[in-house]
């Protein structure tokens, strides 16, 4: 196909953008971020995995149709499974439950509260075919979810028949290609290209004279060659010639050499760069320019071709489908705490549409790391300063004293962003390419990408194994300028990534900071309490300045209607049942991104008198985790009345009255909405009443107090074991090999004793972890830390705990009916096996007092 490369502004405004440039093409977006346009999975055994999507909920206002909560079982934990199981008790079951509640025409993003497995073993489907090196056998669980078609299909792609999967690093088609004005290479003879490989196979081996000569022959032959010429530079600069060096090199910048970025980081010229000549041909490299397809609201609904192109009718040529997917947090092994997630998502939300005057920041150093993605730094800056967006490079692995940090794009396996002093603003997007930035076992290696949420950003990402430093694996520069043309977070980062299989991205995917948002308006229903017969919906915005491409309407989270600007809906209630309904209205603008404005009110219909009455029995709308909650319902004739969160049933009356009891365990802590409903049978079919929304905030339990911390001589590092009618106490360093029982030369079905004291930063709540197959008590303080079960059978517990700074007891007492193996996990931020190393572990050992 042939294509057209034009010079453009993002805007429109007819601007020249510098380097960049963009590749049109025709036809406007139906897409764009929302949340009737998100599914949100939750781990039901988690606290962390509820609060996490209860307070993402409540600040996006997703509908309740929309969370999907799973239950583990002996299938997954917070770590990883293997790619069957994730088919098997994960994406299909979350895409079932889609299709089932009528949502698969409306969800682009299906997104992962925290406690789900981010890493998926892939190599079952692996077998048979052969990969080259940089495919591992290794994924996340946001890029099989992204290519979902293919994981379904157990298609990863086969090279050596040229099938397409979701293994292949050119799988994306929603990836923004990458345009790039290649300059003229000189047509070589055969035997001038075995000269060439010849001299190149000799720099590699440092043979600096020899290669010398036969680039010197070529360039008799080709005297612009300004690939050859470049080489012979490097060449002379390692032979200490660096008079013939500089000669050579302002050769090659005159005859086309434009890859500033590589000349200022070669190391061949490392000792040349203090030279005043170096530094002045390095200001007269001009980048090569470099563009991108524009960027485009995305949209499930339809395909994409390898062109990257949307496919509205998927028959008439090669087209994928994907689903945009994040994780919301990472709470276990080296991510965050529940508090630092939940005030990441409410940094994000607070950041839409505020247009914030940040810098981005692009680290530039001699690592591959950063030299991978340097290629776009400069075409990138000049597009984000047509935008009016502050941009620049800086040197290093993070920049310096900065309050203003609205991205950063670091090249470095290791940072320390609390010594950098710079401050993160709120929405935005910060990552380092790295090997293992995205693995977050406990003994993983490489900073966690998840800093960077402790410290402020909207969202990051790393790989979950190791990635070669393949461009294709990462976000391209790119990603910045989208995220500030207005599009959501998840968009700009799939739009610039070519091959995520590999890549977990963490963070609120509907954030968009430089979003120009339309505020949507319905005078309608302003004042009316209760609504009959047909209704007329005139729908508009605000912001004269904003052109409204369509208008869509939902009713109880499903989308009922599409028109155009200018035409209102006509909503007959007499084909909604009695009582409460949720109306949303969605504007989306004329444009490429699609940017959403949403309103969601309230309307009780009453077309045939009835009305479910719903009366609390507790004076306050707030308790702790663990409380019952009773409320009193009555709906006349009814036969069944039932209480539901998140489309989850809690509890239910048969019956037109009676009273219920809520298990908070079930909501999970943070403010939440329940909702009543009753079911009668009229005109021969159940016809059901809902009643308003029912607000109720879920709080961590009490804060318990510090004790007194141990002294003296006689305390020891480590946990302290007992047995009852068992040898002398035992001394436990570390749980992480699970054996300390077994060591310990504990019996089965003998009682056993696990004692320390340890310490906290802050007061916060923080998390155990156990996996035992067995009976065990855990307290703190001499308090029993409570959860949703008392027994765990080789399944993954979690146990809040809210404590206050200081120092604490710990005490686990069990008894061992299966198997001796035991796994008990404490943090906040994250999860680690109990040890000396963190949170202080210790112990009083004899003479000293004891727990």
């Amino acid at each position: 196909m042939k294509r057209n490369v034009l010079v453009v502004n993002y805007l429109r405004i007819g601007l020249y953008l510098g380097a960049v440039l963009i590749l049109l093409s025709g036809g406007a977006s139906f897409a764009g971020g929302g949340p009737e346009g998100v599914a949100v999975v939750v781990n039901a055994d988690s606290w962390a995995s509820m609060a996490v999507a209860n307070e993402y909920v409540r600040l996006r206002n997703i509908p309740p149709k929309n969370i999907i909560y799973l239950n583990p079982g002996k299938w997954w934990d917070f770590k990883s499974t293997d790619v069957d199981k994730f088919r098997d008790h994960i994406l299909k079951p979350v895409l079932n439950r889609i299709g089932e509640r009528g949502l698969a025409a409306q969800i682009d993003a299906i997104v992962y509260s925290s406690d789900v497995p981010y890493l998926i073993a892939v190599s079952k489907d692996m077998t048979g075919k052969t990969f080259k090196k940089p495919i591992t056998s290794t994924a996340s669980i946001t890029g099989l979810t992204y290519m979902y078609r293919w994981t379904i299909r157990k298609q990863p792609g086969d090279p050596a028949k040229r099938i397409y999967g979701y293994l292949y690093l050119r799988s994306n088609w929603y990836y923004r290609q990458r345009i790039r004005a290649r300059p003229s290479r000189p047509k070589l003879e055969d035997e001038q290209k075995k000269n060439l490989a010849d001299a190149r196979t000799l720099i590699r081996q440092e043979k600096w004279a020899e290669a010398e000569k036969l680039f010197r022959q070529l360039i008799k032959e080709h005297p612009d060659a300004q690939f050859i010429l470049y080489d012979l530079a490097c060449c002379l600069a390692r032979q200490n010639k660096p008079d013939d060096a500089m000669e050579t090199l302002t050769k090659a910048v005159k005859a086309g050499w434009s890859n500033r970025r590589h000349t200022e980081t070669d190391n061949d010229f490392k000792d040349m760069r203090k030279r005043k000549d170096f530094k002045k041909l390095l200001g007269e490299i001009r980048s090569p320019k470099v563009g991108v397809f524009p960027p485009v609201g995305f949209t499930s609904r339809y395909g994409w071709n390898p062109a990257g192109q949307i496919v509205r009718n998927r028959r008439t040529g090669p087209s994928q489908g994907y689903v945009l997917s994040t994780v919301l947090a990472v709470t276990s092994g080296r991510g965050n705490s529940v508090s630092e997630a939940i005030r990441s998502l409410r940094r994000s939300a607070a950041a839409d549409g505020t247009r914030p005057k940040g810098t981005i920041y692009f680290m530039v150093n001699s690592n591959v790391r950063s030299r991978v993605r340097q290629w776009g730094f400069d075409s990138v800056i000049a597009g984000l300063k047509a935008l009016g967006v502050k941009a620049e490079t800086v040197k290093g692995v993070l920049p310096s004293k900065r309050d203003d940090v609205m991205g950063v794009m670091v090249g470095s396996g290791n940072f320390n962003w609390p010594k950098s002093g710079c401050r993160i603003l709120p929405g935005a997007i910060c990552e380092h390419l790295t090997s293992y930035g995205g693995a977050m076992s406990q003994t993983s290696g490489q900073t966690a990408c998840t800093e960077f949420i402790r410290y402020g950003a909207a969202g990051t990402c790393g790989t979950v194994s190791e990635p070669y430093a393949v461009q294709a694996k990462f976000p391209t520069p790119f990603m910045h300028l989208f995220y500030a043309s207005g599009c959501s977070l998840a968009e700009a980062f799939y739009q610039t990534i070519s091959g995520p299989y590999q890549l977990l991205i963490i963070g609120d995917p509907l954030c968009r900071p430089w979003a120009k948002i339309p505020t949507v308006t319905l005078a309608d229903l302003k004042d009316k309490k209760a609504v009959k017969g047909e209704i007329t919906l005139t729908v508009a915005v605000k912001e004269a300045d904003i052109r409204i491409g369509r208008y869509e309407l939902f009713i109880d989270g499903l989308r009922k209607a599409i028109h155009p600007a200018g035409k209102p809906f006509k909503l007959d209630t007499t084909k909604l049942s009695d009582g409460w309904h949720e109306l949303r209205i969605i504007a989306f603008t004329a444009d490429r991104i699609a940017t959403q404005g949403h309103l969601v009110s309230g309307i009780t219909v009453n077309n045939n008198g009835r009305k479910l009455k719903v009366t609390p029995k507790l004076a306050l709308n707030i308790v702790p985790l663990g409380r019952q909650v009773p409320y009193s319902l009555s709906l006349p004739g009814a036969k069944k009345i039932g209480v539901y969160h998140n489309s989850r049933e809690l509890a239910v009356v048969e019956g037109a009255k009676g009273d219920v009891k809520i298990d908070t365990w079930r909501i999970g802590m943070g403010t939440v909405r329940l909702n009543a409903v009753g079911f009668i049978e009229a005109d021969g079919k159940t016809v059901s009443v809902a009643a308003a929304p029912i607000e109720l905030t879920v709080e961590p339990p009490a804060r318990l107090p510090g004790v007194k911390p141990p002294k003296g001589k006689n305390v020891v590092k480590g946990l302290l074991l007992t047995c009852k009618g068992g040898e002398k106490p035992a001394v436990v360093k570390d749980l992480r090999d699970r054996k300390a029982l077994i060591t310990a030369a504990v019996r089965k079905n003998q009682s056993f004793k696990l004692e320390a004291y340890f310490d906290v930063p802050s007061d916060d709540t923080y998390q155990f972890q156990v996996n035992f197959d067995g009976q065990l008590k855990i307290e703190v303080n001499g308090k029993k830390i409570q959860g949703p079960r008392s027994a765990v059978l080789r399944r993954w517990v979690y146990l809040p705990v809210s404590l206050k700074r200081g120092t604490h007891k710990f005490r686990a007492t069990g008894r061992a009916t299966k198997n001796l193996r035991l796994d008990i996990r404490f943090g906040g931020p994250g999860a680690f096996s109990l040890s000396e190393k963190r949170f202080n572990f210790r112990h009083v050992g004899k003479g000293g007092t004891g727990l």
